[in-house]
């Protein structure tokens, strides 16, 4: 009692294979974004805390130490590249809630500032131990005396700002570590 244009395909037991291989397949693409978002917040989450508790190791101490008017008279040696993780799931950033990418994206900037502001601190100890020596030298050298005062003042003057970025540092890293936290419990749920 079928018309012409009727087409028997299987019978009742037919999976609809097409349809459900899509629908598997849209699942598991889902599944494999969110479980790869959740491991990159994962990994950003702790390059971040690696690095800020052993910068903390290492220089917390000369920060908290520091006394108004005095240069920070620390060399901090930064050698290497210190964002691996998030340098190489730059391109993932976009993908996360805005806040979070914004909170994430805020604490590197600021964190290579204040590297930038520990290598400048570097070069100023570097030239004021070199003038040091040539002043201890020849004492009376005018010139190297003066050239060593204005080194000394200036890096003086840089190491509040060194401070300041320091304390910016830290909480950007205490906000971005609350957002990554937050974005995970929603979307371990």
């Amino acid at each position: 009692d079928l018309d012409s244009h009727t087409l028997i395909m299987g019978d009742v037991n037919t999976p609809l294979t097409i349809s459900d291989r899509s629908s598997r397949e849209k699942i598991n693409k889902e599944q494999d974004n969110l479980s790869k978002k959740i491991n990159i917040l994962k990994g950003i989450k702790a390059e971040i805390e690696l690095i800020t508790n052993l910068y903390n190791e290492r220089m917390n101490h000369h920060i908290i130490d520091h006394k108004q008017g005095e240069i920070l008279d620390v060399y901090f040696l930064i050698t290497q590249n210190n964002f691996v993780f998030y340098e190489s799931n730059a391109e993932f950033l976009s993908e996360l809630d805005e806040k979070v990418l914004n909170d994430v994206v805020n604490f590197y900037i600021t964190a290579k500032s204040l590297i930038d502001t520990y290598n400048t601190n570097n070069l100023s100890i570097t030239e004021i131990k070199s003038l040091s020596l040539k002043v201890a030298d020849n004492p009376d050298s005018e010139t190297h005396v003066n050239i060593l005062q204005a080194y000394m003042e200036l890096a003086a003057e840089y190491a509040p700002m060194i401070i300041e970025i320091h304390t910016k540092t830290l909480e950007a890293k205490e906000n971005v570590i609350n957002s990554i936290n937050e974005e995970l419990n929603k979307l371990e749920k």
